[in-house]
């Protein structure tokens, strides 16, 4: 299950991609000024729709982006040899059977829950694979 890191991975890098071209763009409309604070130029005649806008600023989607590449990087799958206590001396703990065993580093099990919820909003992406999603 880890195309669920590269799946998410690949879809984090696209939102990037989306800010800051969109930034880009709006600073190079802005003749190289940029607040931070998007709009859309023109006021909709729905107040809910430009704060809707104006909340998925790309600023605000940059430090989202790097925020779920950090809770990626504290959810890694980690492979762990069970060490077992070994009979015939007892001042050793030896892998007398090694196993591996796909788990995360913060969670019991793979894929974890935090990794799955993560994946949910994408689950319309042609690459979601039906068995991350959430019942």
């Amino acid at each position: 299950m880890s195309d669920l890191v590269a799946f998410l991975r690949a879809r984090l890098d696209e939102d990037e991609a989306v800010a800051r071209s969109s930034a880009d763009a709006f600073r190079f409309m802005q003749g190289g000024d940029y607040s931070g604070v998007w709009t859309c130029g023109q006021k909709s005649h729905y107040p809910e729709v430009d704060q809707h806008i104006a909340r998925w600023d790309p600023v605000r989607v940059l430090a989202e982006v790097a925020a779920k590449r950090a809770v990626l990087d504290l959810h890694q799958l980690i492979q762990r040899d069970h060490m077992v206590f070994d009979p015939n001396d007892e001042s050793a703990v030896r892998p007398i059977e090694i196993i591996p065993t796909d788990d995360c580093n913060a969670c019991d099990g793979w894929p974890c829950p935090t990794l799955l919820a993560l994946a949910q909003p994408f689950a319309d992406h042609p690459d979601f694979d039906p068995a991350w999603r959430l019942t």
